[in-house]
């Protein structure tokens, strides 16, 4: 199998940012704007009371807000599905090279994101009930031992949160390493099946899971500095001239944003064939 260079899946991520940001960066664009959309279709009179407040009216305000929450579920769920559909597109358009128009990238990851929404949600009610069962093992054992002691258990408790909660970010970690490169093989294979994408997932990133670890832990804290410190910048901006601040940062945030967002995929291409080139892995 594959072995993982941090090296070549940064030239990667770095050629798709150079080849595809303009595109991708359109594709984001495009479902953030329909989810604002819907956001404000839902809300708008909501919105403008709030930035107008002398015009307000609590009791409307508390009403239009009952009769709409009704929707709310519905509109957060076509929202959640937007989110997967974006990264589904862009990744179908950079993983397909010439072979994919933007069209039909666009109709595969609106498909696409259901089934994975699905597998998502298969997940998540997974690990919560094996992360229960582990916690409630855990705990019998730490009371059942220290007794009568308050003063352990409340000591033994705290240290027990702190165990968990490690084991927690450690086990996300790790689950992302291995299964993180299912979706950008589901949008290469132009796939529907996520499960069977997720054994190929863990199938190609065997013996990597440490580096692929570390990678993905160094590209979160690089990316978290980096946007502090953009978040920073624009504020001190902001304080001179509102628009300036505002533009400036979303200048910088974007390219940022296109590029964790293509990480998974470049991660999958550097786990390609070994006779594969970097600057091939694209044509």
């Amino acid at each position: 199998m594959q072995k993982f260079d941090m090296a070549k899946a940064w030239t990667i991520n770095i050629n798709m940012v150079k080849d595809h940001g303009i595109v991708v960066g359109l594709i984001l664009f495009a479902t953030y704007l329909i989810m604002a959309l819907l956001f404000f279709s839902l809300f708008g009179g909501v919105s403008t009371s709030l930035f107008n407040p002398t015009e307000a009216d609590p009791e409307a305000m508390a009403a239009m807000m009952a009769g709409r929450f009704g929707f709310l579920g519905l509109v957060s769920l076509g929202v959640f599905l937007l989110s997967i559909a974006g990264y589904f597109i862009s990744w179908r358009v950079v993983l397909s090279g010439k072979d994919e128009t933007i069209g039909g990238a666009f109709v595969y990851g609106l498909v696409a994101s259901m089934p994975a929404f699905i597998a998502i949600i298969v997940l998540y009610i997974a690990f919560t009930i094996v992360f229960g069962i582990v916690f409630a093992i855990f705990g019998v054992a730490l009371f059942g031992a220290v007794g009568a002691d308050s003063n352990s258990a409340g000591a033994g408790a705290v240290g027990l949160m702190v165990l968990l909660y490690i084991g927690l970010l450690g086990t996300m970690l790790f689950l992302f390493a291995r299964l993180g490169t299912t979706g950008p093989i589901m949008a290469a294979n132009r796939s529907y099946n996520p499960f069977g994408a997720m054994m190929e997932s863990w199938k190609i990133t065997k013996n990597n899971s440490l580096m692929l670890m570390l990678y993905l832990f160094l590209i979160s804290v690089a990316f978290f500095v980096v946007y502090m410190i953009i978040a920073l910048v624009a504020g001190l901006l902001i304080n001179l001239s509102v628009a300036i601040g505002i533009i400036l940062g979303v200048v910088a945030i974007v390219p940022l944003m296109i590029f964790y967002l293509l990480v998974p995929a470049a991660i999958y291409s550097s786990l390609l064939d070994t006779n594969l080139d970097v600057e091939n892995v694209f044509s």
